[in-house]
C-alpha cells in the first residue's frame, strides 16, 4: 500500500514496495518510549524498509524560505554532525524497539535488516538549501556546498553504511527519482490556527 508524508514543504510519496515509519512522529515508538528513556536523543524523519533487504534512514531539512545569514552558511558542517547523531540514535532506537515493541512487526524486520551484513543500509539527507543571490552564483555555491556536505556526511557514517549508500539529495537533482518507487514534490505549507 502506498503512503504519502509531508515534511516541511516537501511531499514524499512512497510506492507499494515500501514500509515506512515516520520515526520522529509524536505518537510513535521513538516519542512514547525512547525519547523519554534516553535524554538528549535525536531522531531521523523516516525509517523505511524496501524489498527483502534494504533499510533507509531519511532525514529532511528544508531551509527554503529562511533568511540567509552567516549562521546558516556555517551550518553545513553542523548539519552533517546533526544528521550523523540522528542516525546513530535511530540505530539504537531500532535495536530497542525490536527488543521491546513486540506488537509492531516493522521493528523486527528493521532490526534483522540492520544486523545482517548482506543487507544494504541507505542514509539520505534530503536537503533543500535557503535560496538567495543571483542564479549563477547561487547554483555554483549550492553545488559546492552539497558536495562538501555529502563528503562530511559520508565520513561521519562510514561506521554504518558504505559510502555509495550515503547521499545528500535535493529537488534540483538531475530529475532522477530519489529512491525506487518514490516521488518527491514541493508543496505549499498551510498555516493551521
Amino acid at each position: 500500500m502506498s503512503s504519502t508524508y509531508v515534511e516541511g514543504c516537501l511531499e514524499f510519496m512512497f510506492g507499494d514496495g515500501w514500509n515506512v515509519v515516520r520515526y520522529d512522529d509524536s505518537g510513535g515508538w521513538y516519542r512514547r518510549v525512547f525519547e523519554r528513556a534516553v535524554e538528549g536523543t535525536a531522531a531521523i524523519d523516516f525509517l523505511a524498509l524496501h524489498g527483502p533487504g534494504a533499510l533507509y534512514f531519511i532525514e529532511v531539512t528544508d531551509a527554503r524560505g529562511h533568511a540567509i545569514s552567516s549562521k546558516n552558511a556555517q551550518r553545513r558542517e553542523s548539519l552533517a554532525q546533526e544528521t550523523g547523531r540522528k542516525v546513530r540514535d535511530t540505530v539504537a532506537g531500532v535495536v530497542g524497539a525490536m527488543r521491546t515493541d513486540r506488537d509492531d512487526p516493522f521493528w523486527d524486520k528493521a532490526g534483522h535488516v540492520l544486523a545482517d551484513v548482506n543487507n544494504a543500509i541507505f542514509v539520505s539527507l534530503w536537503y533543500e538549501p535557503a535560496v538567495g543571490g543571483p542564479d549563477n552564483v547561487r547554483i555554483k555555491r549550492r553545488k559546492g556546498a552539497l558536495d562538501t556536505l555529502a563528503k562530511d556526511l559520508k565520513k561521519r557514517l562510514r561506521w554504518l553504511a558504505h559510502n555509495k549508500y550515503v547521499s545528500v539529495r535535493s529537488m534540483k537533482d538531475a530529475g532522477l527519482p530519489p529512491f525506487p518507487e518514490v516521488t518527491v514534490k514541493s508543496v505549499a505549507v498551510t498555516s493551521q490556527g
